[in-house]
């Protein structure tokens, strides 16, 4: 259960990355595609 929790706030964070990019120092171009 703590699994599933941890992977749905993992992608939810995915999600606000993409949607409010900030400049959290970018290391690689597409990045959090990868994640």
């Amino acid at each position: 259960m703590h699994r599933y929790w941890l992977r749905g706030l993992n992608e939810l964070w995915v999600e606000v990355k993409a949607w409010a990019p900030r400049p959290v120092r970018p290391r690689r171009p597409g990045m959090t595609q990868a994640m």
